[in-house]
């Protein structure tokens, strides 16, 4: 599996900048899609409290606003207006506990909570709006198409049967302030002047006629709505499944790869011993020739082991994430252990290895973190130039830990920083530099990145050396 394509590459100077992006998780079942579910239907929650709070402030100034009567009075509107504030009132209470509810559902159990919770929320406020369609004038004025708002809502939120018992909520409370206004239980005085005798200005045929256009618009909206929503949850619903079946795709691919390399180990590790044997004079002595012949295929032997190894550890890190294997570890002591094994190679290349490494305690898989530092190390003491310097930093940033590796090596062309993570990709210097490499160092850290939310940054130009920075978790 290649690195993903989906980062940005930008340009500062002369040096290109990349960002690994992380790998996207797909849904891997019905109960972890029930999960996502939840927490959607959570956040939907603590915006329907936001926006009640939205809500609570406008009639909180509508109110204010009623107490201008020059105001007022030129648009033909009631002044001195006090149901807005006890409507206000109420709602902000009511927002009080509802939000207060809501948060608790994070770490509640049942599946089914949110979804009840959502359904107080919409019913109660499908009655307060109620109220304000009867203070606004619930024929008078075009107050009564607020409903739309809750039964748009409930289509995306609900199921299409679930919208539809909103709609009907919606319509029976509106049918039944303007049956109340009608028969003299309620008086209806809207908020514009000169309606205060409704019964002797509109007659019944009039007044049914007016509900029922209301009411065949909010069911011809909810029919368009649900159906659209109920195709797109399907979609999802659809797309969901297919990543879930390449999800399982990509992790049978890695078993198999997995076990294919193993497999490959034990016979590739008898040949080299044979050939070692050999080329020691177990067999007697060798021409040269043959000597020479036999000394490359023991040379492209130890690469082919090399790759292999490789390939077998990407294939085990992309199986399992280790969840279980992570622990307290202090990334200072990491780093430590990855040069000293390095060293060798530095001294052998006679470049500088600069340090600046504090105690740093992150969480995660310790044998992991030494491989994904081991590669980035060891890249940036191969790529260097014979006598050039690497530096590598290690400290606490906030709430996390800030590692950095640093070389003034043979650098990355902007366009190709985006791929370096790919499997056996490797730039044309490179293969000019090192010729040995498997191509799949890279691909590793990639991989350790990723199953511990590492945020990798790369700074690169042809020339001027690489530097990787690595946002880890505190």
């Amino acid at each position: 599996m290649s690195a993903a394509r989906g980062g940005e590459t930008t340009e500062k100077a002369a040096r290109g900048v990349y960002e690994l992006p992380m790998e996207e998780h797909f849904p891997g079942g019905s109960e972890e899609r029930l999960s996502l579910s939840r927490e959607l239907l959570v956040s939907n929650a603590k915006w329907f409290c936001r926006l009640r709070a939205l809500v609570v402030i406008s009639l909180w100034a509508l109110g204010a606003a009623s107490y201008i009567p020059s105001l007022f009075s030129e648009l033909g509107l009631r002044s001195r207006l006090a149901w807005p504030f006890a409507v206000a009132a109420l709602l902000a209470l009511a927002n009080v506990v509802f939000l207060r509810q809501t948060r608790s559902l994070a770490t509640s159990p049942g599946a089914r909570r949110p979804k009840v919770m959502l359904w107080y929320q919409i019913v109660f406020d499908l009655v307060i709006l109620t109220c304000v369609v009867h203070f606004m004038g619930s024929v008078e004025t075009n107050a009564p198409f607020a409903y739309l708002f809750h039964i748009a809502l409930a289509c995306i939120f609900f199921s299409r049967r679930a919208s539809f018992s909103v709609t009907l909520v919606a319509a029976g409370l509106y049918c039944a302030c303007v049956g109340a206004e009608h028969f003299g239980i309620l008086k209806p005085d809207g908020i514009f002047l000169g309606h205060d005798a409704r019964s002797e200005e509109m007659r019944e045929w009039q007044l049914a006629l007016q509900v029922l256009s209301a009411l065949g618009i909010w069911f011809v909206v909810w029919s368009l709505v649900s159906r659209l929503s109920e195709t797109v949850r399907q979609r999802e619903n659809d797309l969901a499944a297919a990543n879930e079946r390449l999800l399982r795709s990509q992790e049978e691919k890695a078993r198999q790869m997995a076990f294919t390399t193993h497999e490959l180990k034990a016979p590739l590790a008898a040949l080299q011993t044979n050939l070692q044997l050999v080329l020691n004079g177990y067999c007697g002595e060798l021409p040269p020739k043959a000597r020479e012949v036999l000394a490359r295929t023991d040379e492209r032997g130890t690469r082919l082991a090399g790759q292999i190894k490789d390939m077998l550890l990407l294939a085990q890190l992309r199986v399992t994430k280790h969840e279980s294997d992570q622990k307290d570890v202090d990334l200072g002591e990491v780093i430590e252990w990855c040069v000293g094994n390095l060293m060798p190679l530095a001294d052998e290349k006679k470049v500088v290895v600069e340090k600046r490494i504090g105690h740093a305690m992150t969480r995660g898989a310790e044998e992991q973190l030494r491989m994904m530092f081991t590669n980035l190390i060891a890249n940036a003491i191969i790529y260097s130039k014979d006598g050039g310097r690497v530096e590598i930093a290690l400290a606490r940033e906030g709430d996390g830990v800030e590692a950095m590796i640093k070389d003034s090596g043979i650098g990355i062309q902007t366009g190709k920083l985006s791929r370096i993570f790919d499997e056996y990709f490797r730039t044309e210097e490179a293969v000019a530099h090192n010729k040995v490499s498997t191509g799949l160092g890279l691909a590793i850290v990639a991989q350790v990145a990723r199953n511990h939310a590492i945020k990798v940054r790369v700074e690169s130009a042809p020339g001027e050396g690489t530097t990787f920075r690595l946002r880890l978790p505190g």
